[in-house]
């Protein structure tokens, strides 16, 4: 079984390279040694490391951190305890590399309680924090909370003997230690620092100023985060030469991970030089590389940055005019093209169609001509929050588990807070309710009274998907069959959106 996937997996460097056709294929390979490894009476899987790596290489990490899952469970029912938590380290390493949910968070916090209190396998605790701290400053935003997590981590594994603790983990130490202090520099650079976090900075950056070893990895990561210092000191030839210095040793593998962070920083030296379109181009260049390796971390890392930079240009503007500056500026084609590389089912046809049936929509509905360009935007960018969700669970033909449906419906957040953070603030709460439903049966908090206006995009989003061709898994439907579903479905839209939606059909 191993040597099966193995061979499927090591024919793709990313979902890039994965043609439709072969999708089903790739996926029934995968799901099927994820239940072969979920056995019991199953031998060791000897390389479970090196697969789940392959996974998150295609942009599988969720299934990298399932087969880990299933791998740690192994070894707890065998007794072997010092490889249940290896795996589950590696579990949680591959989940920040996805997509952390909070369920899985939660779980995260569960095993660092256990190993403070554990001194037998206490030696696990600085992994287990530095993917938590991962989670709080790059997915979440809780820069203050990252911190604290960081220093006790950084605390931690300096009172370890370094041969002892790279032989129990089956982690190298320096690794292990350099990793921590990258992630904690990392956080720092993302917040307006006081005076005491700026000499915190410079003890850090000392650390990484050590004698390299042979950690390729670890030392381009040193590399972007000494680049990023500069910049943010505003020493932009320094921190030039760094990212020509990674450049120079980013070998094709490695490729994968931080090609996405130098164009990502040389968008910021250029937003720095007062270049915005150059700023523009390396900023959406580093979202498409994240998008082509499948790296959810450096997707959110890369997205946060394009972000800032038209959160920041969207100051020149006022009112309704914002709308046409982001569409100029190339901002809504780039995550429209983002979202139909990663969401293959519906993805931007899906989004422009939504929009225009919301636009019609809302011709019929007392609204005004302000509200109804709001809410054609709003649509436009109703699922944005997918290019956050990793690319193999929008599209796996397997049915979805628990964890999937966890992902998915993460969306409605993402989206809001990508609309949010762009300025739009109704507009982004009408993103996060359109899978509202009025009876209460929708998601993400089953309200019983969304507001009209997401109730519009909801209409539009369920009457597109159901008579799109892009849908695997059943055949599309005529636009008179979905209506009177959608009539027959009592109580899950408003009356006068479903009578809007009919007055509106002909034109659709």
């Amino acid at each position: 079984m191993e040597q099966l996937i193995e061979g499927v997996l090591r024919r793709y460097r990313g979902p890039g390279d994965i043609d439709e056709n072969e999708l089903e294929e790739v996926s029934n390979s995968i799901e099927n040694f994820l239940e072969y490894s979920r056995r019991k009476d199953r031998p060791p899987i000897e390389r479970a490391v090196e697969i789940g790596r392959l996974l998150r290489n295609i942009g599988a990490p969720v299934e990298g951190y399932k087969l880990m899952m299933a791998d740690a469970e192994y070894y707890r029912e065998i007794g072997d305890t010092r490889l249940y938590w290896n795996r589950l380290y590696f579990a949680q390493a591959f989940m920040a590399l996805g997509y952390p949910t909070e369920r899985m968070e939660k779980k995260l916090n569960e095993y660092i309680n256990v190993l403070r209190r554990n001194k037998k396998y206490v030696y696990f605790l600085p992994l287990f924090l530095n993917v938590k701290g991962n989670i709080l400053h790059i997915y979440r935003e809780k820069y203050e909370e990252a911190e604290e997590v960081y220093k006790e981590a950084l605390e931690t594994i300096q009172t370890f003997d370094e041969s002892f603790y790279s032989e129990f983990t089956m982690r190298d130490y320096h690794w292990s230690l350099r990793l921590i202090v990258n992630n904690y520099v990392d956080m720092l650079l993302k917040i307006e620092r006081n005076q005491e976090q700026e000499k915190k900075l410079d003890f850090l950056r000392g650390l990484l100023e050590e004698e390299e070893k042979e950690l390729p990895y670890i030392n381009l990561l040193s590399l972007i985060n000494k680049a990023e210092i500069e910049i943010s000191r505003k020493n932009l030839e320094v921190a030039e030469r760094y990212l020509k210095e990674a450049v120079i040793k980013m070998d094709r593998e490695l490729e994968r991970f931080f090609l996405p962070a130098v164009n990502r920083l040389y968008g910021q030296i250029w937003s720095i030089k007062g270049d915005i379109d150059k700023a523009v181009e390396y900023t959406i260049d580093s979202f498409g590389n994240s998008a082509y390796y499948g790296n959810s971390l450096t997707e959110t890392e890369s997205l946060e940055a394009i972000l800032n930079i038209f959160r920041r240009l969207s100051d020149e503007v006022q009112g309704e005019d914002r709308f046409e500056f982001f569409k100029k500026r190339g901002l809504i084609d780039a995550f429209l093209n983002i979202l139909s590389y990663k969401d293959w089912v519906l993805g931007a046809e899906h989004s422009a169609d939504v929009a225009q049936f919301s636009r019609l929509i809302s011709e019929h509905l007392n609204f005004s001509k302000e509200t109804k360009k709001s809410i054609g935007f709003a649509a436009m960018l109703h699922d944005v929050g997918k290019i956050m969700i990793p690319w193999y669970t929008l599209n796996k033909p397997a049915p979805p588990d628990e964890i999937d449906w966890d992902l998915i419906q993460a969306h409605v957040y993402e989206g809001y807070r990508i609309v949010k953070k762009l300025g739009f603030d109704r507009e982004a709460e009408w993103v996060l309710e359109h899978h509202e439903r009025c009876d209460g049966s929708g998601y993400p908090f089953g309200k019983k009274n969304p507001s009209l206006e997401s109730q519009v995009i909801a209409i539009s989003d369920t009457f597109d998907a159901a008579i799109s061709h892009g849908r695997r898994y059943r055949l599309p439907k005529t636009a008179e069959e979905v209506l009177e579903e959608i009539e027959a479905d009592n109580g899950k839209f408003y009356p006068e959106v479903i009578e809007a939606l009919r007055k509106a059909l002909p034109s659709m």
